[in-house]
């Protein structure tokens, strides 16, 4: 059985033909309202009849306005409104058009969106993997996000998107209390995310069309890991650091693969990082230590600051 009640999909029909077709993809937002999802579901108390006794601990979950109960679940069951859901799917898609399809199943007890993130063709065959976010409404599925290769236009789809991604990284919130609040939080992580790595790709483009010397790549080394006194022999001392970072930005114009950003502000920040990373000596537990108290980000994060002019 399917078990579809709405759908709207972009590009191929599905294998039940149901479904309203879209022009394109949509973003989450459209996706809610063109797959009608854009319901509530409201918890109502739970009594016996005819006495009308209350049954403690226990709650109803009606869907508004269609009035068909989902399920009856304890007191403990967080409601995670569709609208919560698209949130986080218009978080992790982006605000661009990728949601493909978006539907409910079972009178609405499952919902879900799907889109397309990436796409391209091996061998001549188009691969597409997707990002589906699902949820339910009567305690059988928490919030659930993953990508997959699975297109999920059915219940039949939801099962095999769900068995595709068990045993592997996914996000997984289960309808507790707090189940609304994670679901925010993760939205909200995920746009965050977005605006750094959008700042900082934005930023690194600059860096990779800017050009620096040796001299002054030679500068900003002394200046990032400077040379100090012996207190031994009151020499002044070169740290290995700051010559590893010089060499590696010099060395970049020798490797192939390095050449297009050699004598860059990038390609000194990529010395930078593999000076730390790669050719600084030290213990596995020194260097435990230093990740641990942050030296290592902070001479990075300093590196960057200076290459960037903030």
């Amino acid at each position: 059985m399917d078990m579809v009640e709405t759908l709207a999909y972009a590009g191929e029909v599905p294998w039940h033909k149901k479904g309203r077709p879209l022009s394109g993809r949509v973003t989450a937002s459209d996706m809610l309202v063109q797959a009608e999802l854009d319901w509530l579901v409201e918890a109502h108390n739970v009594r016996v009849e005819p006495s009308g006794w209350l049954i403690d601990g226990y709650k109803a979950l009606v869907r508004n306005p269609h009035g068909n109960t989902l399920a009856v679940v304890s007191d403990d069951y967080g409601i995670v409104q569709n609208r919560t859901l698209a949130d986080l799917a218009e978080a992790m898609g982006g605000d661009g058009p990728v949601w493909e399809v978006g539907g409910s199943l079972d009178e609405g007890r499952r919902v879900f969106f799907c889109g397309v993130l990436d796409e391209g063709t091996i061998a001549g065959d188009r691969v597409r993997n997707y990002l589906t976010l699902a949820s339910s409404h009567d305690g059988s599925l928490a919030v659930t996000a993953a990508f997959s290769p699975v297109r999920v236009v059915c219940a039949n789809t939801l099962s095999a998107f769900l068995g595709s991604t068990e045993g592997r990284n996914r996000i997984t919130i289960r309808h507790t209390k707090s189940a609304t609040d994670k679901v925010k939080l993760a939205a909200a992580l995920c746009r965050d995310a977005r605006a750094y790595f959008g700042a900082f790709h934005e930023q690194a483009l600059g860096l990779v069309g800017a050009t620096l010397s040796l001299v002054e790549a030679s500068e900003m080394a002394a200046m990032l890991v400077p040379a100090y006194k012996s207190e031994d022999t009151g020499k002044l001392v070169v740290p290995a650091l700051q010559a590893a970072i010089v060499g590696l930005f010099k060395g970049l114009a020798m490797v192939p693969h390095d050449r297009h950003i050699a004598g860059t502000r990038w390609g000194f920040y990529q010395a930078v990082t593999a000076a730390i990373d790669h050719n600084r000596k030290g213990s596995e537990t020194g260097k435990l230590r230093r990740f641990l108290s942050g030296s290592d980000d902070t001479l990075r994060s300093r590196a960057w600051r200076m290459l960037a002019g903030k």
